[in-house]
């Protein structure tokens, strides 16, 4: 079981027994530190406090990856300018990061093949990755404004909080808790 938190931590639990194995704590979200200094890691339990976690950042999202052809990895997405893709032992493998906008992410999901990362910015940047290479395929600027509003007119965006990945067709759906929006609204993007 792996859980993320506003605290900044990510904790992967044994399902069994409801132990907390590992606490990964992302770091820096300076492109200029090297990926062996991106990633804390503690051993610690459940019971533990808050580990003085004032400064992290928190976890927009926490997706695991599973299949047959990779060992078992995690994309970390905290709210910043890069997504971590680490191993359970918290190894970051890659990074994931857009120069082309400014903004944090704020959501995020993968597909179910793996094969693509969906991050979404607060400023209503999609940002696809392929995540094999840790490339940014393309970025789409008004999925947000397209997303979020609430008449027809209205050009600005709201926050996504959400982003799904369609597990059998290629179709995504965001929604947003806005107070700016109406709210409920769910959209979905072919």
């Amino acid at each position: 079981v792996v859980t993320s938190s506003a605290d900044g931590t990510v904790r992967i639990f044994d399902g069994a027994s409801a132990d907390c194995l590992r606490v990964l704590r992302p770091t820096h979200d300076d492109p200029s530190v090297p990926i062996k200094e991106k990633m804390s890691i503690a051993m610690e339990h459940a019971t533990a406090s808050a580990n003085s976690a004032t400064n992290n950042v928190a976890i927009a999202a926490v997706l695991p990856l599973h299949t047959q052809e990779q060992q078992p990895a995690l994309i970390i997405v905290p709210r910043g300018s890069q997504a971590l893709l680490v191993n359970y032992a918290g190894v970051v493998l890659k990074i994931f990061q857009d120069n082309t906008a400014a903004g944090s992410f704020c959501a995020a999901s993968a597909n179910s093949s793996n094969q693509w990362l969906y991050a979404v910015k607060e400023n209503g940047t999609l940002c696809i990755f392929e995540i094999a290479t840790g490339k940014l395929q393309t970025s789409v600027t008004d999925f947000g404004t397209t997303s979020t509003k609430k008449v027809k007119d209205d050009a600005s965006a709201a926050e996504i909080s959400v982003i799904l990945s369609h597990p059998n067709q290629n179709q995504l759906a965001a929604f947003s808790n806005s107070k700016s929006q109406k709210r409920g609204q769910l959209v979905v993007w072919k």
